[in-house]
């Protein structure tokens, strides 16, 4: 993701470069967005789920990997970044000429409704993640469910408004 960010920044500060053409940064944005995707299902079905296959693997290091709130929501605000680039986001359009985040791409690109749909979805994921809690199943489940809900939206404009493909992720459990 490192590299894609690098690429998607200089093609910013350097529009008319030759350096590289607005095809192949639309094709690493849309790798990104769709290493967003692979996150958010990460965070959803394999962190903020034991993953024991049966096993007990509370010994085990690994079993209890990412199974805190701290890790939930680390790993949360790093996605809901790329997304929105501001926690505090208002739904309002960036003056700035670059888009910082998904949503300002969609706003840039004058799909200001969904722009607003997923700024508001991701609102109420973002409350759903900091209120989950390991000891506390229903919470675990309703921020699951709105992960659940922002990655169907998300991915849905990104498919249909830029037509964004999504291949396999890790968490497709290959």
């Amino acid at each position: 993701a490192g590299t894609l960010l690098q690429a998607y920044q200089i093609a910013a500060q350097a529009p008319d470069s030759d350096s590289m053409d607005e095809a192949q940064a639309w094709t690493d944005y849309g790798e990104w967005f769709t290493q967003c995707m692979g996150s958010i299902d990460q965070l959803r079905l394999k962190k903020m789920r034991v993953n024991t296959r049966g096993k007990d693997s509370a010994i085990w290091v690994r079993g209890k990997s990412g199974q805190t709130a701290a890790a939930w929501q680390a790993q949360w605000e790093s996605i809901a970044h790329f997304l929105a680039s501001d926690s505090a986001d208002t739904c309002t359009p960036s003056n700035d000429a670059v888009a910082r985040s998904f949503t300002d791409l969609l706003r840039s690109r004058g799909h200001l409704a969904p722009a607003t749909q997923l700024a508001q979805q991701l609102a109420t994921t973002r409350r759903a993640v900091h209120a989950a809690r390991p000891q506390a199943a229903s919470s675990v489940l309703r921020a699951q469910h709105s992960i659940a809900a922002l990655h169907t939206l998300a991915s849905d404009m990104g498919a249909r408004l830029f037509d964004f493909s999504q291949g396999f992720t890790d968490a497709d459990g290959d």
